[in-house]
């Protein structure tokens, strides 16, 4: 008697099945009947938002083997995922952000330096790993494989390998100058330091499968409860706010800027849309840092497409991004 074969149970493996099953079907007809199977098996086990995730997931693993992802997109774009699920959750995300710019959670700049400072000192990888991202506000994918830090100065490093770019126009791909809450010289050290205790990942996917699970529970037993991964880089940008020392760019322009989010292709100008989810905290006490490093941090050249005084440009870590290889640095822009 056959044996209907077991279903997958970790999230990894049902979306490993879903994309094997894509590639393994013979020509478009058969490929989209697996989309719709995919996207109706999961829309009727779980929470829209889910479904939205995992839809994603698979589409980043379908392009990393080279095939072609359309049909998991909307339909309005060829795909079999129904234009009202992306609708639907963009209202719910809309109303969620309005409540959340209203409700601003109080920030305690001291106290939160006592953590990451804590963190920085730890000899668990998962808690150094929290600590280069809350004193950076680099991604969690970013700071374990394809970020790189170089040339510091003050409280700055020059920045290469941002993540969830997909090689889009205006994406930044090059490498840019970010303000750091610790000396930019301890941030690549504390880099290099974390990836020497890591054991060598492969992908983002494999990163986010190995830790993300670790590093959500120890953020919220280190942070508070209420806390995620993604909270620790909008505390590091509102705090780098309330740490410049002049005034001159709108707290949103910063946020876009320091967190690389994208830049218009044809006047450079920055985004001003998707720092909005990253308004999460108003800071309140002080970080206490040397303002002359972070004055010194601000008036910070280009990054330096060769070494300066001996100073590597590039740490010898050899997962970097590919996108952010050969790529020449552009200023930021505070005008």
């Amino acid at each position: 008697m056959k044996q209907t074969p077991e279903p997958p149970k970790s999230p990894a493996e049902r979306r490993a099945a879903i994309v094997a099953a894509f590639c393994l079907a013979k020509n478009k007809r058969s490929k989209k009947a697996v989309a719709k199977k995919a996207y109706a098996d999961l829309s009727a086990r779980f929470a829209q938002s889910y479904v939205k995730s995992t839809i994603s997931h698979i589409r980043s693993a379908l392009r990393a083997t080279g095939a072609d992802d359309t049909l998991f997109a909307c339909e309005s774009k060829g795909g079999v995922v129904p234009d009202d699920l992306y609708a639907e959750l963009n209202q719910q995300k809309r109303a969620k952000l309005w409540e959340r710019h209203n409700n601003l959670r109080p920030l305690d700049a001291a106290e939160h330096k006592r953590k990451v400072m804590s963190l920085l000192t730890s000899d668990d990888p998962h808690l150094l790993a929290l600590g280069i991202m809350a004193a950076t506000g680099r991604r969690m994918a970013e700071v374990l494989l394809t970020g790189e830090f170089f040339n510091p100065k003050g409280a700055s490093v020059a920045f290469a390998g941002q993540t969830k770019t997909r090689g889009a126009t205006g994406t930044r791909q090059d490498a840019y100058r970010i303000p750091t809450l610790i000396p930019g010289e301890q941030a690549m050290l504390l880099l290099d330091k974390l990836r020497a205790k890591l054991a060598k990942i492969q992908s983002c996917a494999e990163a986010h499968e190995r830790f993300a699970g670790q590093l959500n529970l120890k953020t919220k037993r280190t942070f508070g409860l209420d806390w995620t991964p993604k909270d620790l880089r909008a505390a590091y940008a509102a705090i780098c706010y309330a740490l410049k020392t002049t005034k001159k760019t709108s707290p949103v322009a910063y946020y876009s800027e320091i967190l690389g989010h994208k830049l218009d292709s044809k006047d450079g100008a920055g985004d001003l849309d998707t720092p909005l989810s990253y308004f999460v905290f108003e800071v309140v006490g002080h970080w206490s840092p040397d303002m002359a490093t972070y004055a010194a941090a601000e008036n910070a050249e280009t990054p330096a497409s060769k070494p300066a005084s001996g100073k590597r440009v590039r740490p010898p870590d050899k997962n970097r991004n590919q996108a952010a290889k050969n790529t020449k640095a552009k200023p930021p822009n505070n005008k």
